[in-house]
């Protein structure tokens, strides 16, 4: 799963795992989108990559959440940002 607002990096991230993993990868442009299917199927995530900067739900949320949905399934926070505030 790989969530960003951002289509561009989305992507890239994306056709990186695809490459390295060989395996097919979720996009969602928002956290808010990606909850309920992580809710619905977590056993289909092992490894979820996110923004930290997002609209709607920040990254640190959705891994709290996600943590909760899905305990097994390694996060990675991700950011383009220079200023963390969370």
């Amino acid at each position: 799963m790989v969530l960003d607002d951002n289509a561009a990096i989305r992507e890239f991230m994306a056709a990186i795992l695809e490459m390295m993993k060989r395996a097919e990868v979720a996009r969602f442009d928002s956290a808010i989108r990606a909850l309920p299917i992580l809710a619905a199927t977590p056993e289909r995530f092992r490894f979820i990559v996110t923004d930290l900067e997002m609209p709607g739900m920040s990254g640190v949320e959705f891994c709290r959440r996600a943590r909760v949905l899905a305990p097994d399934a390694k996060i990675l926070l991700v950011t383009a940002s220079d200023a963390i505030n969370e």
